[in-house]
């Protein structure tokens, strides 16, 4: 696992996040940056993937 792995959020986490800040009519903005080589990291695009799931169904 790489050395920041372990610093990333959890999908329920960002979810619940996402849901407090439109709640109050708030813009959820997320800071996903990219690796050394430019791309973005498998773990954070798995967790996006697993927080888009969660939004799609549960509006």
């Amino acid at each position: 696992m790489p050395e920041h792995d372990s610093l990333c959020y959890p999908a329920e986490k960002i979810y619940d996040d996402y849901k407090e800040a439109v709640k109050y009519g708030n813009i959820f903005s997320l800071n996903v940056g990219p690796d050394y080589n430019g791309n973005i990291r498998e773990t954070d695009r798995k967790v996006l993937q697993e927080v888009g799931e969660m939004i799609r169904n549960n509006k």
